[in-house]
């Protein structure tokens, strides 16, 4: 079994990664999909995150999953939840009474063709430092911190350059780390978002409530 890494963020939320090496056969004794995906590695990384989801919580109802646009959800909200893929890898996070959003991207060169597309001059100064460049594994986690915040608002329609500006950025060795951003839009508000990295893996999360006025 390739669970990769779990997590218990706090109470009544939770996390985790899964290795993709198994054939679609394994994931389906516990989901079939409502709508076939015609891409077979798409179809198997769709059948990885909803297998996730009940492993983080064995009465998951996965056959009652909506989507709303590309937006996965329960009906009766009965749970918060979010699902990311990237490669042979899958993750979910789960809480029962916080809205989450969670990204799982592979370290790679093309970002640095995104860049300026999703950082603004100072974001870019900010997590420079002191070195003459920023690097990838840097850029990747602000990626990733702006796609769990994407995933964590649900709502769409989110400008990552001028909707989530990136204030603080820390790093704990390596491996993990901090990200604070201000989030636009209608909710002009601070999110914290952890990020941790497994070589060229990287890992982000937001678990926060919405402030609504």
């Amino acid at each position: 079994m390739p669970l990769f890494y779990t997590q218990n963020i706090n109470e009544t939320t939770r996390l985790a990664i899964w290795h993709i090496t198994e054939t679609e056969d394994f994931f389906r004794k516990i989901y079939i999909p409502i709508t076939e995906i015609s891409h077979p590695h798409k179809r198997l990384q769709h059948l990885a995150g909803r297998f996730l989801l009940q492993l983080l919580d064995s009465k998951f109802p996965v056959n009652k999953i909506h989507l709303d646009g590309r937006r996965p959800f329960l009906p009766d909200n009965s749970r918060y939840f979010s699902i990311s893929h990237c490669g042979d890898y899958a993750a979910a996070i789960l809480s029962k009474d916080t809205p989450v959003g969670i990204d799982v991207e592979l370290v790679t060169p093309k970002l640095q063709l995104l860049e300026k597309k999703f950082l603004t001059e100072q974001e870019q100064k900010l997590i420079k430092g002191n070195d003459s460049s920023t690097s990838l594994k840097r850029l990747t986690s602000c990626w990733s911190a702006k796609e769990s915040m994407f995933k964590w608002y649900i709502l769409g329609n989110v400008d990552f350059r001028k909707d989530m500006i990136i204030t603080s950025y820390t790093e704990n060795g390596d491996k993990a780390g901090k990200i604070t951003a201000i989030f636009g839009k209608e909710l002009n508000t601070n999110c914290d978002i952890e990020y941790r990295f497994f070589d060229d893996l990287c890992l982000a999360w937001l678990c926060r409530e919405k402030p609504y006025h």
